[in-house]
C-alpha cells in the first residue's frame, strides 16, 4: 500500500529567475508553496517579505475580461455533443505552450470587437422595443388618410385626435349630438376592446362646452409625433424594423462562427488563471536585493514493508 509522504524543500535563486522557477514549480502540479518566513527562520535576517506582485491587478482585469468574452459567445457558439466529446482525445498543454498561445493569439481585440458586438445588440434590442411601440401606436392611427398637422390650420374650427373608454362612446356621441354643439363631427378612427381613437371636429365658439362634455367622458387628447401621414409612418417604422432585424441576424451568425475563437479564450484563460495564481503567490516568498526565497513540498509516494 503507497503511503504519501510529504518532501518539504527550500530554495534560493536570484530575483530575475522568479517567473521562471515559478513557472516550472508550477508546471509540476504538486508542489505546494509555504510561507518561506516560517519555514525558513534563518531567512529572516537576510530576507523580507516580498512585495505584491505589480501586475497582480492587470491580470486580474484581463481574467475578467477573458471570462466576459467567454460567456458572451456561449450562446451562439455550437458545442459538441457528448459523443463526439468522448471521441476527440484530450489535448494537455504545458504553461510554456499556453503563455505562447496567449502572447501570440489577439485576444484582446477579440474581446474588444465582442463588446462592440454586444453593445449593438443591445442597441437593437432597445430601439426594436421602441420600434414595436411606435408600430402598435401607428396601427390605430393608419386610418387616419390626413397629416394630423392639418388640424392646427382651421380658423373656424377646432380639430383634435384623442381617446376615450368604449363604455364612454354612445353617451359622447349622443352629447355631441346636442343642438347647442351643432355641427360638431365625431369619427371613430379605431376601435379595439376598451378604447375608441377618435377624430373631433367642432366649432370654436363651442370650444368651452366641448372640452366639457370630451373631460365628462374621459377624453384623452393624442399628439401626433411624426412629420408624415400615419400609414406611411407605419410604413417607415415597419422597414426600420425590418432592417433592425435583419441586422441583428447578421451579427449573431457572425458570432455563431466564432468557435475557433471562443477555443482560443479559452486557452488564454486558462493561462491566465495560472499566471493569477503565480503572481499572488509572493504572499509566500522572500526578497532581497539579489535574490529570492522560497519553501515547498510536494507529495512522494514511499512503499509501506
Amino acid at each position: 500500500m503507497a503511503i504519501e509522504k510529504m518532501q518539504k524543500f527550500n530554495l534560493i535563486t536570484f530575483y530575475n529567475n522568479q517567473d521562471a522557477v515559478m513557472e516550472q514549480l508550477q508546471d509540476f502540479q504538486q508542489v505546494e508553496l509555504f510561507s518561506a518566513s516560517q519555514f525558513n527562520k534563518q531567512a529572516n535576517a537576510f530576507f523580507s517579505q516580498m512585495q505584491e506582485h505589480p501586475e497582480a491587478d492587470k491580470i486580474e482585469d484581463q481574467i475578467g475580461n477573458v471570462t466576459w468574452a467567454r460567456d458572451f459567445l456561449t450562446p451562439y457558439v455550437e458545442k459538441p455533443s457528448m459523443i463526439q466529446a468522448l471521441r476527440k482525445p484530450l489535448r494537455h498543454y504545458t504553461l510554456r505552450q499556453l503563455s505562447e498561445h496567449a502572447h501570440t493569439f489577439d485576444w484582446k481585440n477579440i474581446y474588444s470587437d465582442l463588446r462592440k458586438q454586444d453593445k449593438r445588440l443591445r442597441a437593437i434590442e432597445q430601439e426594436k422595443q421602441d420600434l414595436s411601440l411606435q408600430e402598435d401606436e401607428l396601427n390605430k392611427w393608419q386610418y387616419f388618410d390626413e397629416h394630423p398637422a392639418v388640424l392646427a390650420t382651421f380658423k373656424e374650427t377646432i380639430g383634435v385626435l384623442g381617446t376615450v373608454p368604449n363604455t364612454e362612446i354612445n353617451q359622447l356621441k349622443k352629447e355631441m349630438g346636442k343642438e347647442q354643439l351643432q355641427n360638431a363631427y365625431l369619427e371613430i378612427i379605431h376601435q379595439s376592446s376598451t378604447t375608441s381613437y377618435l377624430l373631433l371636429l367642432f366649432l370654436r365658439e363651442n370650444q368651452e362646452e366641448v372640452q366639457t362634455t370630451l373631460s365628462d367622458a374621459g377624453f384623452q387628447e393624442y399628439e401626433y409625433p411624426y412629420e408624415d401621414k400615419p400609414a406611411e409612418a407605419l410604413r417607415q417604422v415597419k422597414e426600420k424594423l425590418h432592417q433592425l432585424v435583419e441586422e441583428e441576424r447578421s451579427i449573431k451568425a457572425r458570432l455563431k462562427a466564432q468557435k475557433n475563437n471562443y477555443k482560443d479564450l479559452g486557452l488564454v484563460a486558462e493561462y491566465l488563471d495560472s499566471l493569477f495564481v503565480r503572481v499572488h503567490s509572493n504572499q509566500y516568498l522572500l526578497q532581497s536585493e539579489y535574490t529570492m526565497d522560497l519553501s515547498a513540498g510536494y507529495q512522494q509516494d514511499k512503499q509501506k514493508n
